[in-house]
């Protein structure tokens, strides 16, 4: 039995763990399933007399499971460029004190929940350049209805400018009440989406975060966080959604109401009185010896500490090829989520030789 047990794990039967939203649809999947070829590790052979299939020995069935068996793991592993719904590219700022590149792969999920939206403009003579990551749970709408209006409706709060901070954190409140509103009508749909954006008016980078997508910088060589996952496990969370009447559970991962695996969420309407679309903030000053910022869905960060993440994107030529890379190494690692991520690259005022892709 053990035996058989070991196997049928080497062949990939065994279920794989699932992660996400209960209730809401946000699971992991294990990726297609093996044909019957693969897992049953032997196959008939017609014979030359009557098309019967002629028995096997012991060691060419054994070695008929070996080839099955590193067949799979290289499907496993196969680079996203070789499959489909794979999404890259990247630019320039007019200016040329910024480039950067973006990667979106939809990995072993069915369908795919992340969204992501770059925006550049130009407000009362102000550069302003805008970068966002947008991870669905329970569907795509709530990840979609971010891509489309977040920034449209940030970049026209009277204060943007003025009071950038207040703006965001307004924008993202209004944001949500309006995504739910948009919805009500289907009482059976609950979708729901991480935001995570970085705001870059002039020399002033804002950093807001809602969820569990990550941003992290390359500044001096040092490897600087610039948010901070809203896990249901933090002390701080955990305070403030018991205070407003939610529970914390353990369901292979801390829950709220047994159901979210993160704190802070847009959409979610059945938990909104808990989870909250109420941004964190990071305001940094743009200065000698910041040179990336990466924006990354937990497709990255579930497989990947950020210094490995940094110690990649070192290694690249260039934002695009280093958002790139990070899907890749994700995908070889058995990210089973989507994987999106954004790298921006500083260049501090100094032209830039990087075309526009």
């Amino acid at each position: 039995m053990a035996r058989a047990a070991s196997l049928r794990a080497l062949l990939g039967i065994g279920s794989v763990g699932r992660r996400g939203v209960a209730a809401a649809g946000h699971g992991r999947d294990a990726g297609p399933c093996c044909p019957p070829c693969c897992w049953r590790g032997f196959r008939g052979v017609a014979s030359a007399s009557g098309g019967r299939a002629e028995p096997r020995s012991s060691s060419s069935r054994f070695a008929l499971m070996r080839a099955q068996i590193q067949a799979r793991r290289a499907a496993r592993t196969r680079p996203p460029v070789e499959s489909s719904g794979w999404v890259t590219g990247g630019s320039v700022s007019g200016d040329g004190k910024i480039s950067w590149g973006y990667s979106s792969f939809k990995g072993r999920r069915p369908g795919m929940e992340d969204r992501f939206s770059i925006k550049s403009t130009t407000i009362n003579g102000q550069t302003v350049n805008l970068f966002g990551v947008f991870d669905g749970h329970g569907g795509k709408l709530a990840a979609e209805y971010l891509k489309e209006h977040l920034f449209e409706n940030l970049v026209k709060h009277p204060e943007f400018l003025k009071d950038t901070k207040l703006a965001i954190c307004q924008t993202f409140l209004k944001t949500d009440a309006d995504f739910l509103e948009s919805v009500s009508s289907d009482s059976f749909r609950d979708d729901g989406s991480t935001a995570l954006a970085a705001v870059l008016v002039g020399n002033h980078l804002y950093v807001a975060n809602v969820g569990d997508s990550r941003a992290v910088a390359l500044k001096s060589g040092k490897v600087v966080p610039l948010s901070e996952d809203h896990k249901p496990n933090r002390k701080d969370e955990r305070k403030r959604i018991e205070d407003a009447g939610g529970i914390i559970v353990f369901d292979d991962t801390w829950r709220v109401d047994g159901l979210l695996a993160m704190s802070r969420a847009f959409g979610n309407r059945e938990l909104k009185h808990c989870v909250k679309a109420e941004p964190d903030i990071q305001e940094k000053v743009v200065e000698e010896g910041l040179e990336y910022l990466v924006l990354a869905t937990d497709g990255i960060w579930d497989v990947m500490r950020n210094e490995d993440a940094i110690s990649l994107l070192k290694a690249q030529d260039g934002p695009k090829a280093a958002a790139m890379k990070l899907t890749e190494v994700a995908h070889s690692r058995l990210s089973f989520d989507n994987i999106t991520c954004i790298v921006v690259q500083f260049h501090q005022g100094k032209p830039t030789n990087i075309k526009r892709w």
